[in-house]
């Protein structure tokens, strides 16, 4: 237990260190696949998702309605009883909407992060604690 805790700890202070100093290379990265999946129009689930994310945060394609070409989703429409063309659109994308929210959320999702590390930290220090106990009760049996 205690070598899972502290693998996955290891692999959250490495993530954290990669987006810390790629964050423009990631950024780039997320909006190309945000711009690829929309090209996935067969895809089901892909659209769903989609429909879902532009009817919650109001919002169209990933920087515009412009991104989805000739086939612009009723999701993307402000006012369903009317028409949907470009001047019923909404006209914000929605990557800029969700990286706007992890900017103004960045301490809360910081101090919820550490918090997540200390209670990992305690669970491996109290998991050492029980094998210690277990390997000198052992040895109390043995003599």
């Amino acid at each position: 237990f205690f070598i899972l805790l502290l693998l996955i700890l290891l692999i959250e202070v490495v993530v954290a260190i990669i987006v810390f100093f790629y964050e423009q290379q990631i950024n780039t990265y997320i909006e190309n696949d945000m711009k690829k999946a929309l090209k996935k129009e067969n895809n089901t689930g892909i659209v769903e998702a989609w429909n879902q994310i532009q009817e919650k945060l109001l919002c169209c394609g990933v920087a515009n309605y412009t991104d989805w070409g000739n086939s612009v989703p009723e999701s993307c429409c402000k006012k369903k009883s009317q028409p949907c063309n470009s001047q019923n659109y909404f006209l914000k994308g929605c990557y800029s909407l969700i990286r706007n929210w992890f900017d103004n959320n960045f301490l809360f999702i910081g101090i919820a992060t550490i918090c997540v590390s200390i209670i990992q930290v305690l669970g491996m220090s109290f998991a050492m604690t029980i094998y210690c106990q277990i390997c000198n009760n052992y040895k109390s049996y043995e003599n």
